[in-house]
């Protein structure tokens, strides 16, 4: 028996935003993803805590540097670390994003996780 699940996002279960500003830090599993969804070309992932909260995060280009090549299942913690400007000057949400590398299937190469 084949079991159908969607991949457009359409059947994913509509979560609370995660707000880094009032909880700065979050850890938890991939649940799902949602990559380059809008014309800009945003992502967004679904993590479920060890207390069961469900959370969707918006992607940024620190945030999907590392999330976006890493399998659902996998446990990541990622921690707002306020606003950092770049070397051209413009100032950016900064966060710092860790994964389990024993949460990541053998299968994965993590030496290509942080690979755009």
């Amino acid at each position: 028996m084949t079991n159908w699940i969607s991949g457009t996002g359409n059947s994913l279960e509509k979560l609370p935003q995660w707000d880094y500003k009032v909880d700065p830090k979050i850890e938890g599993v991939i649940t799902a993803k949602r990559l380059d969804v809008t014309p800009k070309k945003l992502c967004f992932y679904d993590i479920e805590t060890d207390k069961g909260e469900k959370k969707s995060i918006l992607g940024s280009v620190v945030i999907n540097k590392v999330l976006r090549n890493l399998p659902v299942g996998s446990l990541v913690r990622i921690t707002y670390l306020g606003d950092a400007k770049n070397g051209s000057g413009t100032t950016f949400h900064n966060f710092e994003v860790e994964y389990d590398k024993d949460s990541v299937p053998v299968d994965v190469d993590v030496s290509k996780i942080t690979e755009f």
